[in-house]
């Protein structure tokens, strides 16, 4: 008995020795190569060229200046915005778009206001000039001149901006005419120019093409 429990570990144990020496079977190879395939093809994604080199950015944009409204004595504004756009060349030149959310307040010795202005925008950059012409609506407008308020909806709005870019900060130039349509007062157009500065982070929006793959018969 012993003497054939002896022959039988012995057999199991060449049987083992032979797989080893001849290597992995069928399915082992196949696990390998699908690996190895994988591997290769992560390794041709990112040889590829970029197909796009467009830019998205978004940050928070500033503004103050003087105010005008036909009839009232010359006053201020103050404006801040968040601000998210794309541009065809990251970080260079060519053509920008984005929209503008955010709040408004302007005064005087007549009286003051304020809205939520909301708006989009068009316009060039060489990588270091901006400019832009834009449009929109204040959601909503509260205005109190000379004891008179009034509050209206979606006022329209126009602006220019000009001005100079660099490494995520814009000083510009800017003018917005605002027509101020409301219940309870007067309508009335409201001028606006000053300055404006934005701080943005600006991020390359990768886009690679697929490396092509032989097909090959998979077994179900």
């Amino acid at each position: 008995m012993l003497a054939v429990c002896s022959l039988a570990v012995s057999a199991r144990a060449a049987e083992a020795e032979l797989k080893v020496a001849v290597g992995p079977d069928a399915e082992q190879e196949r696990a390998l190569a699908h690996g190895a395939d994988d591997d290769e093809a992560a390794d041709d994604e990112d040889d590829l060229p970029l197909t796009s080199r467009t830019g998205t950015a978004a940050g928070v944009r500033g503004g103050f200046g003087v105010a005008h409204a036909r009839g009232l004595a010359l006053g201020w504004y103050a404006r801040l915005e968040m601000e998210a756009m794309t541009t065809q060349q990251h970080e260079g030149a060519g053509l920008v778009g984005g929209a503008l959310i955010g709040g408004e307040y302007w005064s005087s010795e007549d009286g003051s206001g304020g809205g939520l202005p909301m708006g989009f925008f068009l316009g060039l950059r060489s990588p270091f000039l901006f400019t832009s012409l834009g449009g929109g609506f204040q959601l909503f407008i509260v205005d109190n001149v000379r004891d008179d308020g009034g509050f209206g909806l979606y006022a329209p709005f126009a602006s220019f901006v000009l001005g100079v870019e660099l490494a995520g900060v814009r000083i510009a130039a800017e003018t917005r005419g605002t027509y101020r349509w409301q219940w309870g007062a007067p309508d009335r157009a409201l001028a606006t120019a000053g300055l404006s500065l934005a701080i943005f982070d600006e991020r390359l929006y990768t886009r690679r093409p697929r490396p092509a793959r032989d097909r090959r018969d998979r077994p179900r």
